[in-house]
């Protein structure tokens, strides 16, 4: 073989990365009792997107206008909300807090440094400052 054909047959075997195979939030689990909006799945969620469940929580009271608790893994919602406007917040999310805005990549965490918060790209180094937690 020749070196070209050996190049050819190297990168056929290669897989290819993209943002899109390679992270996939996990789809809500979400379930209603009375008034009360559950998401089953709420601890597996901010475990993978490696982020603090009271920080993810805070954001969805906020922007839902609903009460919650976590309790266990779930967080229920103390009113009755769609599930496609729940879905669209934690995609949401995970686009302002999770994804790096510099490289695009979901390899972040949040660090907090003299009461200022930031999101750290652990793939690219870029720092982004968070001025509402």
């Amino acid at each position: 073989m020749s070196y070209d054909e050996l190049l050819d047959n190297a990168y056929s075997k290669i897989e290819k990365e993209t943002s899109s195979s390679r992270f996939e939030m996990p789809d809500a689990v979400i379930t209603f009792e009375g008034n009360k909006t559950i998401i089953n799945n709420f601890g597996k969620i901010s475990s993978y997107l490696n982020r603090d469940e009271k920080h993810v929580e805070k954001f969805l009271e906020k922007e839902l206008a609903a009460k919650g608790d976590v309790k266990g893994h779930r967080l229920f919602l103390y009113i009755k909300i769609p599930k496609k406007q729940v879905k669209d917040k934690l995609r949401e999310y995970f686009d302002k807090y999770v994804v790096c805005k510099n490289c695009g990549k979901p390899d972040t965490e949040i660090k907090e440094k003299k009461g200022k918060y930031s999101i750290n790209c652990l793939a690219c180094g870029d720092k982004q400052p968070i001025y509402s937690i």
